[in-house]
């Protein structure tokens, strides 16, 4: 395997993992966020249609890059009249958010993240290394 694809797949990592930071963060922020009454809830979710490491076995690929697409959630109701998102019965719905879920996946996309860095100096470090021999000889 060559080193372009292995960046390839340290690239994917580091691009997989901030969606996946960043459907996290959505989802916290949306958390305590009302919606109108009827109306349908939606959470974000990162999306990985293939990797390049799939590519590398065979196995074909649509897309190269994940995104962010939403889904949709279940809701949570709260008896609040003054709120003025709530409907005739005094009732204010909000998207139901699995906090304890989107902060270990914070945690987890993150430290994910640190590695593919980590992957991706030591590559790097490594090319550098290699071009060095290669002036010596």
């Amino acid at each position: 395997m060559t080193t372009e694809k292995i960046m390839e797949g340290v690239r994917f990592g580091l691009e997989f993992e901030r969606m996946r930071l960043e459907a996290s963060s959505q989802n916290i922020a949306r958390a305590n966020v009302a919606t109108r009454p009827g109306e349908l809830t939606r959470v974000a979710q990162a999306v990985a249609p293939a990797t390049p490491f799939a590519d590398a076995l065979g196995i074909g690929a649509a897309s190269r890059h994940p995104f962010v697409t939403e889904v949709a959630a279940g809701t949570r109701q709260v008896h609040d009249p003054a709120d003025p998102m709530a409907d005739a019965h005094g009732t204010v719905t909000y998207p139901e958010v699995d906090m304890a879920g989107e902060m270990s996946t914070l945690i987890s996309a993150s430290r994910s993240y640190e590695a593919d860095v980590r992957a991706f100096n030591t590559l790097h470090a490594m090319e550098l290394h290699s071009l060095a021999i290669g002036e010596k000889s």
